[in-house]
């Protein structure tokens, strides 16, 4: 129902819509909004993401994957992939889902390179993964990708490039959140 809601108030500024539909759930959480028409759609499924047992963490039950939306542009046809991999909950210490999230970047990177039929190619999302993490090293060396923020921004040390516990980010973690999370207060 909120793909529907957000699909219906923004109809008037992008006019075209695709809500990826998938899981137990319904719904990875991946809903791409366009100004230009979507003239085709894909979805590749994780056969790795997460544990049905973990039923706290919902992860296995969005059913995850990669979503392909190929939209009309003026200028170029893009296709634009779009994603959320499996979260990362220990955040301190050993983290059970690194092997998913790797998993996960390299059937995308294959995907993407099956699939798309564009010189203009777009992968955005969550992937829980920063720059310098093996999960992302492995989808740049698998795909034929190039970082464009990182292109545009090649000092990695004065400009991370974070997007996730920043001051700038409205949502980001609290030094008791991640306390709590790592002393197993919260799972």
């Amino acid at each position: 129902w909120h793909a529907k809601f957000i699909q219906e108030g923004v109809q008037s500024i992008f006019g075209h819509s695709h809500w990826f539909r998938s899981g137990a759930l319904g719904s990875p959480g991946l809903l791409v909004l366009s100004r230009y028409p979507i003239i085709e759609v894909g979805f590749c499924p994780f056969s790795l993401n997460g544990y049905p047992q973990h039923v706290h963490r919902g992860d296995w039950w969005a059913g995850k994957g990669v979503g392909l939306c190929r939209i009309d542009h003026p200028l170029s046809t893009i296709d634009f992939y779009s994603t959320h991999l499996h979260a990362n909950y220990a955040h301190v210490g050993y983290d059970m889902y690194t092997g998913h999230r790797i998993h996960q970047m390299f059937c995308m990177a294959k995907y993407i390179d099956q699939s798309s039929r564009s010189n203009a190619v777009l992968a955005v999302g969550d992937f829980n993964s920063k720059e310098d993490e093996i999960a992302t090293e492995v989808f740049m060396e698998a795909s034929d990708l190039t970082d464009s923020y990182r292109e545009l921004h090649p000092d990695k040390i004065n400009d991370p490039g974070y997007t996730n516990d920043t001051p700038e980010c409205s949502w980001r973690s609290t030094a008791e959140t991640a306390k709590m999370c790592s002393n197993g207060t919260v799972k």
